[in-house]
């Protein structure tokens, strides 16, 4: 097989640099993108192989760029992707553990002032081990605010000046109720067309509905209703959903399981 140069290049403006990578290595790997003995792109925290009961961690790092171009840069924790906020020389993330073993990897896909792909690296991994603890299992306010927009979603159309808005209140430890409110340019106070009601069943997320009535503020609280059991639907929303107002939601890879 004959190695194009043009190829061998790019991967050596892939490397950033000899002096930080000890050598570009170019030709000697065509098998995919591996991180060098000094990588560019480093996870600075969690430390790897730590432990922690709670449910989520922040991920920062740093990632080394051709002093022309720009990169583009992705987490993954057990197979879920991140998108992580970055900018020249570091990244940061505030990502969802699950109970266990927790695989964190970063990403950086190098780019040419003119657009043109460079190549990709990866960091080594950084292990994190999540343990039990007093909220464990419990339904956080970001899953059910990610589940109630996307119901208050197909109740408004922005283009015609439309404006949706939730907020989700805990109505036990598997539920979490949340007041939807609409307004318009005709009627700006924002008034409860509907209460979405999330649950578990088991790791399983499920959404219902029922009506309410009055203006959202103040206290929207006082429009749930614990006594209502609507009828439930099974959801499924994005696993890379980036944090709302009140954090990450907990979605597993498929977007169906909630992680406990």
């Amino acid at each position: 097989m004959t190695l194009d140069p043009t190829s061998i290049a790019a991967g050596c403006l892939l490397a950033l640099a000899s002096a930080l990578l000890g050598g570009c290595g170019c030709g000697t790997d065509a098998g995919g993108p591996r991180a060098p003995a000094a990588s560019p792109l480093t996870i600075t925290a969690p430390r790897d192989g730590s432990s922690t009961a709670e449910r989520s961690v922040d991920v920062t790092g740093t990632v080394r760029a051709p002093s022309s171009g720009y990169q583009v840069v992705g987490l993954t924790v057990n197979g879920r992707r991140i998108a992580p906020q970055y900018g020249r020389d570091r990244f940061r993330a505030r990502a969802v553990l699950g109970l266990g073993d927790n695989a964190i990897t970063a990403e950086a896909w190098f780019f040419g002032i003119g657009g043109q792909r460079l190549g990709v690296v990866r960091s080594r991994v950084a292990h994190v081990t999540r343990t039990a603890g007093e909220d464990t299992g419990d339904l956080d306010l970001a899953t059910a605010f990610l589940a109630a927009s996307s119901r208050a979603r197909r109740l408004c159309d922005p283009r015609r000046g439309c404006i949706s808005d939730a907020y989700c209140f805990a109505v036990g430890a598997r539920r979490v109720d949340c007041p939807v409110g609409l307004s318009t340019e005709d009627a700006p106070a924002s008034s409860c067309r509907l209460v979405v009601s999330v649950r578990l069943r088991g790791e399983r997320i499920v959404t219902g509905s029922y009506g309410c009535r009055g203006a959202m503020s103040p206290r929207p609280e006082r429009l749930v209703r614990p006594g209502e059991r609507p009828e439930a639907q099974p959801f499924r929303g994005p696993p890379s959903a980036p944090s709302n107002r009140y954090g990450p939601p907990r979605l597993d890879a498929t977007g169906r399981g909630f992680l406990p």
